[in-house]
């Protein structure tokens, strides 16, 4: 599940990094210099971001299965109510879709 989220983050600074040496071909020296502690500070701002979703992932999966193992027919009923759910949604589009 992270990995489609790292893949994102990663062709997301991709694509700005790619931007930025663009703009950096245009501009002087001083400008330049800044321009790159600024990619930096991108670059090290998007990895304590993915660092930390990671963290909140994990921490909601051991919380989850917490609480399955403790509430297991209750987490049983809740995914069958959801299920129910989906079904009547899809059902309902199927309806609008033919009319």
């Amino acid at each position: 599940m992270s990995l489609p989220a790292s893949s994102d983050l990663h062709e997301a600074l991709h694509d700005a990094l790619e931007d930025l040496r663009g703009a950096a071909d245009n501009i002087g020296g001083e400008a330049q210099e800044r321009l790159s502690q600024s990619t930096a500070a991108v670059i090290n701002a998007a990895q304590a971001l993915l660092k930390d979703a990671k963290s909140h992932a994990a921490d909601a999966a051991k919380g989850i299965t917490k609480e399955v193992r403790e509430h297991p027919i209750a987490t049983a009923a809740a995914v069958t109510a959801a299920a129910a759910a989906v079904i009547g949604l899809v059902a309902a589009a199927q309806k609008v879709k033919k009319h």
